[in-house]
């Protein structure tokens, strides 16, 4: 019986885990250029209507969210991106300056956690990073004279 109860048990947790309960959202496609901030903000409300509501009239209105980002098929994200979300009542930001080493196309696998009813939505975010054209204020030379400082 014990064993029966294992098995079952190990069973509902792999369907828990898995893939296929989770919501997907729409693909994000985003731009990013090299040399350049690329900035972008999980709001929570974004993905709010990606979890059914509750049954539990006692459950406070505002869940705490967590969110996961990776590369697609990775279990980190790549070099030049870092992710920071101080608590899961706040906005989640992805952060970085790509360089030319990664031109082209990457993408990435966001899960976002409700922490109160475990569910879980995804969003696939396609970051397309494109050559700097050259003209941006950090890619300009300094065109002033420096001058030594004295103690």
């Amino acid at each position: 019986m014990a064993g029966q109860r294992l098995i079952v048990s190990c069973f509902l947790a792999g369907l828990l885990f898995s893939r296929g309960l989770a919501i997907s959202l729409p693909v994000l496609n985003l731009y990013a250029v090299v040399g350049e901030i690329f900035v972008h903000e999980f709001e929570i409300d974004d993905f709010k209507d990606a979890f059914p509501s509750s049954m539990d009239e006692n459950e406070p209105p505002e869940a705490p969210v967590t969110f996961h980002t990776n590369l697609l098929d990775h279990p980190d994200l790549p070099r030049w991106l870092r992710y920071i979300q101080r608590t899961p009542y706040q906005t989640g930001y992805l952060y970085g300056s790509p360089t030319s080493k990664e031109l082209g196309k990457q993408t990435i696998e966001v899960k976002a956690y409700n922490r109160y009813t475990y569910e879980t939505a995804r969003q696939t975010m396609i970051i397309t990073i494109a050559p700097s054209s050259g003209n941006s204020p950090s890619s300009m030379k300094y065109m002033g004279q420096i001058q030594p400082v004295s103690p």
